[in-house]
């Protein structure tokens, strides 16, 4: 099938956090932003008809996980992630967020501590301080603006005996790395050998467009996977996610940790949502998306190199978020967002939102038409170039 990701969809005015929380003069002068990470194109037909469908019955009420999302899932985990469970290995959640809160507290106590490796996203590093547990950065290591682990660090960390929880991100957000099957294996064991248990963050999953993602579960039937259609399909704001896990063991006090949190209630346009989109047609669809998607990447590169070339871009090889270094332009964090609101208008996530090794950067949403792609890139350009004439 054939598919739109051109048409500029308006979404002003449907309480957008990504664009209803521009001020009325930034709408007016056109404000681009590309921070919020969901998609500027519309979720597969299937999906929408799904939505439509379920719609029309007019009744909303109490709805259960049955067979056929189930059998949605499994089929999903199998066909694009080569692995398999049993239905009772799948937790329900509201969103991956809560299912990282769940995590810190289910296999962590006050006074423990949980490792993140930074730059991250920043809810990574909010639950481990709103859980009230110790945070332990042991940041990436940067080349050039290509990202790798560091081992002899993550080792280090993990032999304290504090140190209880590793919250890994794969692919990684914000730098976009697919970590390689030899660097997965590598964090296993080290989590393995030092008692730490491991949750991995795979939202973004689907959304690779250069190299091939391994899911943890693959290699790790011990390993704590969360994630959601969200990312992929577009559906963030339908409410659903999971957490998948395996080991009954690890699954017991998680479980046991959503229900003390009261539970979930089963989202009945979520469920039809992923139903519809786990299948051959959503398949099909991603597939198209993500060609666009690194087509967008390519643009935004070739870009930079040709009219911005002291601005870095990391490989893309993940999700649909380009990783910007801007440190050329020697600006702090405030004149740095500054130049981008009010001289480029547009907006971008801070990098130092993720850590502070993200000092100097910004991250930006690839998921739009790549008109509006390429007019906030030219807006970049005569924002940076004013900047380097005041």
């Amino acid at each position: 099938m054939r598919y739109d990701f051109d048409s500029v969809i308006d979404r002003s005015g449907t309480a957008s956090i990504k664009w209803d929380i521009r001020t009325p003069a930034e709408a007016e002068n056109g404000f681009l932003p590309l921070s919020v990470a969901d998609m500027e194109f519309k979720s597969p037909p299937c999906v929408i008809k799904a939505l439509e469908e379920a719609a029309k019955q007019g009744i909303y009420g109490y709805t259960h996980p049955d067979e056929a999302f189930f059998r949605a899932c499994r089929w999903w985990f199998s066909k694009r992630h080569g692995f398999d469970c049993e239905d009772s290995a799948i937790v329900l959640l509201p969103g991956v967020v809560p299912g990282l809160n769940y995590a810190v507290r289910a296999y962590t106590q006050p006074g423990e501590s949980v490792i993140v490796m930074t730059p991250v996203y920043p809810p990574f590093m909010g639950v481990v301080n709103d859980c009230g547990r110790t945070l332990e950065e042991v940041p990436l290591v940067n080349r050039e603006s290509e990202y790798s682990i560091d081992f002899e660090a993550l080792e280090n960390a993990a032999k304290r005996p504090e140190n209880k929880l590793l919250l890994f991100c794969s692919p990684h957000n914000p730098v976009g790395r697919v970590w390689t099957k030899t660097e997965l294996e590598k964090v296993i064991g080290i989590c393995r050998a030092n008692g730490v248990t491991l949750v991995s963050d795979e939202i973004h999953y689907d959304l690779v467009t250069d190299g091939e993602h391994t899911a943890m579960l693959e290699l790790d039937s011990d390993a704590v996977l969360l994630t959601a259609p969200s990312k992929t399909f577009n559906v963030p704001g339908l409410g659903l996610a999971m957490a998948v896990i395996p080991n009954g063991d690890l699954r017991k006090p998680f479980g046991d940790t959503v229900a003390r949190a009261g539970g979930y209630n089963f989202s009945l346009f979520g469920g039809r949502a992923a139903k519809a989109a786990f299948s051959p047609e959503g398949a099909d669809w991603l597939d198209a998306v993500l060609r666009y998607i690194k087509e967008n990447y390519l643009a935004l590169k070739a870009f930079l190199e040709t009219e911005l070339p002291d601005i870095k871009v990391s490989p893309m090889q993940g999700t649909y978020l380009a990783w910007l270094d801007l440190s050329a332009l020697r600006l702090s964090c405030g004149e740095l967002e500054k130049l981008l609101k009010e001289k480029c208008l547009i907006s971008a996530v801070p990098g130092t939102a993720f850590g502070k090794p993200g000092e100097g950067f910004a991250r930006l949403n690839l998921a739009l038409p790549r008109a509006e792609l390429m007019k906030a890139l030219e807006r970049l350009k005569d924002g940076i170039r004013g900047l380097c004439h005041e």
